[in-house]
């Protein structure tokens, strides 16, 4: 997205503020610590769509489910500049973050 002449990424930082909120249970963790939607248990409420802080959780056009990213690598792949890089982070640190947002 660009916004006064930058551009900012709109990316799930896999903190997983998202997981409890899904009245259906399609949000769940990865060992490796990706958070992932199932589309064959979510029945398009949108709740996580309209919760994400981050706008990371997206509607999708032509379905639905909603998406994310699923860190992939994709994009950075992609980028002509190689500006973009994916980075593994502890998933303990992950639950800090949440545990400090949610005021645990």
């Amino acid at each position: 997205m660009k916004t006064n002449n930058t551009y900012q990424m709109h990316v799930c930082d896999q903190r997983g503020l998202c997981l409890d909120l899904c009245p259906v249970g399609a949000l769940s963790r990865r060992k490796n610590g990706v958070v992932l939607l199932d589309a064959k248990v979510c029945v398009g409420c949108q709740a996580c769509v309209a919760f994400c802080p981050l706008g990371a959780m997206r509607k999708a056009p032509t379905r639905i489910q909603p998406f994310k990213c699923i860190s992939c690598g994709s994009c950075v792949r992609a980028c002509p500049t190689k500006a973009l890089s994916l980075e593994d982070v502890p998933l303990e640190n992950n639950r800090q973050d949440v545990y400090h947002k949610q005021g645990v």
